[in-house]
């Protein structure tokens, strides 16, 4: 479930987008009055807590689950390092600090070791919004040894699932997904069966192919 903070990005500057900037944009931002607070998006230990020129004050959660958030352009020092959190916690406030803050928003980065959150490689950096969708907790399946996508359920009451490469894509709303036999679960996770065939493309992206029951 998406938490109330994070329910209206700027996806038009989405994750990598280009237009107006030198280089990609390296996260997502969520425009907030100075001073609203931050909750957390996923539970896990702070690992950074520290003043940059260029993004401000930032805060970076290593996951429970490996993932890396960084929370940027804090209008204060946020929680320290070793703070435990879960989800909902309070990072710090939102603010308008660093160089490359131009307004009152939250800019979040989502990456796959400690310090990603500063972008000194894209290749760190993965797009965090899918991953705030699902409430802080993406696990694509494994069949047959493959890393497939993970199914989530949106908030808008559709379907979506989420390559590997972090990128989701809808499939349709959820009365054709349980046509194809797909169980929801209680997190609200679809649970694949063998009505489900995913084709692994060269791309690293995944395609869905349903099998319908005759």
């Amino acid at each position: 479930m998406t938490l109330p903070f994070y329910r209206n990005p700027d996806l038009a500057d989405g994750f990598g987008a280009t237009a107006g900037r030198s280089q990609p944009h390296r996260g997502l931002d969520f425009p907030h009055a100075t001073g609203t607070p931050i909750p957390s998006v996923n539970a896990g230990v702070v690992v950074v807590s520290e003043w940059s020129s260029v993004l401000g004050w930032v805060v970076e959660v290593r996951g429970d689950d490996g993932v890396y958030l960084g929370y940027c352009h804090m209008n204060t020092q946020g929680l320290a390092v070793g703070t435990r959190v879960a989800v909902g916690s309070i990072i710090g406030p939102v603010g308008n600090t660093g160089s490359a803050s131009f307004g009152s928003h939250l800019h979040i980065t989502k990456g796959d070791r400690q310090g990603a959150v500063f972008g000194a490689s894209m290749s760190y950096l993965s797009n965090p919004w899918p991953y705030i969708q699902a409430g802080g907790s993406i696990t694509n399946p494994t069949i047959e040894g493959i890393k497939m996508p993970a199914l989530i359920r949106l908030p808008n009451g559709s379907i979506g699932f989420v390559s590997d490469s972090g990128e989701l894509d809808s499939i349709g709303d959820l009365n054709e997904v349980e046509s194809l036999k797909a169980t929801i679960v209680p997190q609200g996770w679809i649970q694949l069966n063998d009505t489900l065939i995913w084709d692994k493309l060269a791309s690293r992206t995944a395609r869905l192919r349903a099998a319908r029951a005759a």
